[in-house]
């Protein structure tokens, strides 16, 4: 290799659970540098797990996720890898107030957040762990409507609606206020003029 120059390693470490170094010296065309060794290393728990492919759709009050592995060769082609016990670290981050919280579930290539907000617009990134490493990049930022937002015709048709209801409603009290108006006019007009026809029965009874 020339200086500024690197080599891929990866086929040569190829057992995740053994313990490996490296060294490396300079040559040049008359000298010779004493070798430099690494200090000892295992794959498993010393590589730095890339960002996993992520996917994002709303279901409602919720939101699915679709994760993929990492895929880097280590990972695609060693069983022993493969087969452990993987969990997923998930960052959610609310784009309205931007209130976050963040929560971790055993890996799965599909995994749901509940109990969200309908029409809520979230985003989330993920990040692989293993039980003997913890260290991982996250994934991009994905963004998400749980559900489809109302859109703003539809929210002026409720309003409309709504205006509609209310001016519907008070034309029927003010039809049913004017009618208890009316009769109880005509009440009152029925005692009145039955008392007056008392008051002039008495004096004709009484004349023999």
């Amino acid at each position: 290799l020339k200086p500024g120059q690197t080599c891929n390693l990866t086929s040569d470490f190829m057992d995740p659970l053994d313990h490996y170094r490296a060294r490396v010296r300079a040559i040049s065309t008359n000298q010779t540098s004493k070798w430099t060794v690494s200090r000892q290393f295992q794959p498993l728990s010393d590589t730095v797990l890339g960002p996993p492919d992520l996917s994002l759709s709303g279901c409602g009050s919720c939101l699915v996720l679709r994760v993929r592995l990492p895929t880097d060769k280590l990972l695609r082609h060693n069983t022993q890898v493969t087969s452990m016990y993987w969990e997923v670290l998930i960052h959610v981050h609310r784009t309205r107030d931007g209130a976050e919280f963040k929560l971790k579930l055993p890996y799965k290539q599909e995994s749901v957040i509940p109990y969200l907000e309908p029409g809520v617009e979230y985003c989330v990134s993920v990040s692989i762990t293993t039980t003997f490493n913890p260290t991982s990049i996250f994934s991009e930022r994905r963004c998400s409507f749980t559900s489809p937002p109302p859109s703003e015709i539809s929210q002026f048709m409720l309003l409309g609606l709504c205006g509609v209801f209310g001016l519907v409603v008070f034309l029927l009290l003010g039809r049913l206020i004017r009618i208890h108006v009316q009769t109880s006019n005509l009440r009152c007009l029925n005692i009145r003029s039955h008392t007056y026809s008392c008051v002039m029965k008495t004096p004709l009874t009484s004349d023999p």
